[in-house]
């Protein structure tokens, strides 16, 4: 591996997908492989260059997240001269290729997080600046022609670094950054956001940031 940024499982356990510098000599263009665990070794089996599908130029990838059935991989990416995009690849096992993106802005806009809602059915996206005035977007996904829909809902809420979805689906815990409030808990009925409970120390004007949120596994 040439200086790896991320690494996440895949949620049957059998591979790791990375995101890595492109080449030593073209540093800064990241692109994904992905290995199978084969024993107590990894092996290669597909790597993907980011480059191809967004040839504008990527400053970087902000976070990538496996769907729930290993099926699907959402990768958030700063295009240098196209704002910055969610990018929707598919991974058979042994290739990699892209099927559709989600626009959020231009060059201001950023796209801190991603998570899949456990069904697969959903993207929650977080970030600040997003076109449509809003913090928080949760898109449709079509599985059966594997594209995004528009945004179902959003939410105003202030830059976002970190969104979580709980088990069984129907809860959003959304930490904040340059904020008083700095937890926020959405419940969402399949068309709807509705913040339920805010959190957080709030002496500092400023706000700290919540750095991470994660659900304990059985969402109490």
């Amino acid at each position: 591996l040439y200086e790896p940024w991320y690494v996440s499982w895949s949620p049957n356990g059998q591979y790791v997908l990375t995101v890595v510098e492109q080449t030593p000599a073209s540093p800064g263009e990241p692109h994904i492989e992905i290995y199978e665990k084969v024993g107590n070794q990894l092996t290669k089996v597909a790597d993907y260059d980011l480059e191809t599908s967004t040839p504008a130029g990527i400053g970087e990838v902000r976070e990538t997240e496996w769907s729930p059935d290993g099926r699907y991989i959402a990768v958030s990416t700063h295009t240098e001269n196209a704002g910055l995009n969610v990018q929707l690849l598919t991974f058979n096992g042994g290739s990699i290729s892209l099927l559709d993106t989600i626009d959020v802005g231009d060059g201001a806009s950023v796209v801190y997080s991603l998570d899949w809602s456990p069904n697969g059915d959903y993207l929650a996206i977080g970030g600040s600046g997003f076109a449509s005035g809003d913090e928080i977007e949760i898109h449709a996904f079509d599985k059966t022609n594997q594209v995004f829909g528009a945004k179902v809902d959003g939410a105003a809420i202030g830059s976002v670094w970190s969104i979580h979805w709980n088990p069984d689906g129907k809860y959003i815990a959304v930490g904040e950054y340059s904020a008083p409030q700095k937890t926020r808990l959405f419940y969402f009925n399949g068309t709807t956001l509705v913040l339920k409970d805010t959190v957080g120390y709030t002496g500092d004007a400023g706000g700290d940031d919540t750095g991470e949120v994660r659900w304990e596994p059985t969402g109490r």
